[in-house]
């Protein structure tokens, strides 16, 4: 045996036994993960997009189209006249399809299939919109009201 930076060497291995096969069929290379941990932003194998970017979509993105459509609802019934089926139709439709996709999108993001942080941006929004709201009349209050800042 020979000595290198104090560890013995052996100038020669020899296996004895030859190590067993294993058969491509028996791994399993993508196993279960636990789905708690990815606020990190890692995206876990059975989701396409990231926690934050569900947020995202449901924050933004989901009453943004929702807006559009709503509004495309509206001019859609402007454009049959003022009154008569299709303006009612239309506007009406208008306005329900804010509570329809907004329980609709909760319910699917709380269930299996669904992302809960796409839940909890819909749910985030009318609270953060209250906030701003009661922030903007509490401004409003005091730039009205004379006193100084």
């Amino acid at each position: 045996m020979e000595k290198i930076d104090n560890y013995e060497v052996n100038e020669s291995i020899t296996i004895s036994e030859k190590p067993p096969s294993i058969l491509i069929g028996t791994l399993d290379p993508i196993s279960p993960v636990d789905d708690t941990n990815y606020d990190e932003g890692i995206i876990p194998f059975n989701q396409k997009f990231s926690n934050r970017t569900w947020f995202i979509i449901g924050f933004i993105l989901i009453p943004l189209l929702t807006y559009i459509l709503s509004w495309f609802m509206v001019m859609i019934a402007e454009i049959s006249g003022n009154e008569g089926f299709i303006w009612e139709f239309f506007y009406t439709l208008s306005w329900l399809i804010w509570p329809i996709i907004w329980i609709t999108g909760i319910i699917w993001g709380f269930t299996k299939s669904g992302s809960n942080w796409f839940s909890i941006g819909l749910i985030s929004v009318p609270v953060v919109m209250t906030i701003l709201l009661m922030a903007l009349v509490i401004l409003l209050i005091f730039a009205f009201s004379g006193l100084p800042f």
